[in-house]
């Protein structure tokens, strides 16, 4: 009898524990789940005590209560396929997501976005999307993410930091050396079906990281870290044609004395900004303007360029640009 009692209990305390959940909670991925409350038995076999909830986007998961009784009760989120991707033990407050399960959204940050094909296409550091592996890159529908795939793997073997679209394909720069299986050194190529490399006469890629992408003169702009591009060396800043690398140069160097960290087009002039000193062989003080032929600088009444790294460009009647002033938040310097 007080078995059945303290059983009848548990029962009602998961009822109230249910109710307490569906008020409040909250699901946005891409697998049907489901909530299940109920107890484990010493062998740690799971009995319900109540039907089983489906998790809507109307509701968010609040922190496990604390019970009254002696028999702990067990949250847990159950795919479709009676896979547990979740769980509570006790009165913890928290529970402990599966490794192998990817939720809604990503896994880790988004460093670019832009729209290719009338798709959002995002990038960054993480590996899944929506709940399923996309390996750094993403594209979103309207209605559902999926990946870059072909022709022998699924997006990029590292992070991708840069987009842009150039001649009708979506390209990315980043940290990776490989995509879609191919090797493409820190840059690549998707049109739309299977990703290519960006290969010159004498290589294929670049050497370092590539920070910012661009298009210009109906040119790509890449800038970075790296020092050469397709076997040439540029110096950390970059042009294809769509065939092959060339360096921006002159009126008396190659390229920048150090890493460029953002690209923009203003006045129909290529705008390149980062942690360099000089550029063309220049003193330019962190930002310089190409004019398709020559470097030259940003001067005004009382100095040149800016005295800090700057690490976004953007075009709003005029130019603007920004420096990092958080570590954590900028890009790792030589």
């Amino acid at each position: 009898m007080k078995l059945m009692m303290q059983r009848k209990r548990s029962m009602n305390r998961a009822i109230e524990v249910l109710v307490q959940i569906i008020c409040a909670l909250g699901w946005s991925g891409l697998l049907p789940v489901t909530l299940e409350v109920g107890v484990e038995t010493h062998n740690q076999d799971f009995v319900a005590t109540s039907a089983p909830v489906e998790l809507t986007e109307a509701m968010t998961l609040l922190p496990h209560p604390g019970n009254d009784h002696k028999v702990p009760l067990t949250w847990r989120v159950v795919s479709e396929r009676s896979q547990i991707l979740a769980q509570t033990r006790g009165s913890s407050a928290t529970f402990e997501w599966r490794q192998d399960f990817y939720g809604p959204g990503m896994d880790l940050a988004v460093a670019a976005s832009v729209i290719y094909q009338n798709e959002l296409v995002v990038a960054g550091d993480f590996k899944t999307a929506g709940a399923q592996v996309v390996n750094h890159i993403a594209r979103w529908n309207g209605s559902e993410w999926s990946a870059l795939a072909g022709p022998s793997g699924v997006g990029v073997d590292s992070s991708v930091f840069a987009l842009t679209v150039h001649d009708g394909d979506l390209i990315a720069g980043g940290e990776f050396a490989t995509a879609g299986g191919l090797a493409v050194n820190g840059i690549a190529r998707w049109d739309g079906s299977a990703w290519s490399a960006l290969t010159g006469p004498s290589g294929t890629g670049v050497d370092n990281t590539v920070w910012a992408l661009t298009v210009h003169g109906g040119d790509l702009i890449a800038g970075g870290q790296f020092i050469s591009a397709g076997g040439l060396t540029v110096n950390r800043i970059a042009r294809w044609d769509g065939n092959a690398w060339s360096a921006l140069e002159g009126p008396s160097g190659v390229g920048t004395d150090s890493g460029v960290f953002a690209l923009t087009v203003h006045d129909g002039n290529l705008i390149a900004a980062g942690q360099f000193i000089a550029a063309g062989g220049l003193t330019a003080n962190h930002i310089a303007r190409w004019d398709g032929a020559a470097w030259s600088v940003l001067a005004g009444p009382a100095g040149t360029g800016v005295d800090e790294t700057v690490f976004a460009l953007t075009i709003a009647g005029e130019l603007y640009g920004d420096r990092c002033k958080r570590v954590g938040l900028c890009p790792d310097h030589p």
